[in-house]
């Protein structure tokens, strides 16, 4: 009986454990052939204007602008003076100094900057 019940026990686990799978799964840091660009601002972006391999400028919530010079090294950040609970959804840029940002909204609200913000 004892012999019984032990078989019947290991086949159990043969059957329990038999047909667990075992599954690979890769880490991958970033996408392959994408380089991820550190910013500084945990704003939520929503606004890219690029403008050459060097310059491009992003937009955020919270009144963030943000401008890179360097190809994305290094950003210079800040919020339009008195905006920091707009969203702006959409910045064009022009060159290194002048950008016009777009906000979507109660009121709508279209800023400008000659000077690099």
């Amino acid at each position: 009986m004892k012999i019984k019940t032990l078989v019947i026990l290991l086949l159990g686990a043969v059957g329990v454990f038999g047909c667990e799978t075992v599954e690979k799964r890769i880490v991958i840091d970033s996408p392959k052939g994408w380089e991820i660009l550190k910013t500084p601002t945990k704003a939520s972006l929503r606004g890219l204007s690029p403008v050459t391999t060097e310059i491009a400028w992003a937009s955020g919530s919270g009144g963030v602008w943000m401008r890179t010079v360097d190809s994305g090294k290094t950003w210079t950040s800040g919020i339009i003076d008195g905006l920091d609970s707009v969203d702006f959804r959409d910045i064009e840029a022009f060159d290194a100094s002048t950008a016009i940002a777009m906000s979507s909204g109660q009121p709508a609200v279209i800023y400008k900057t000659t000077d690099g913000g």
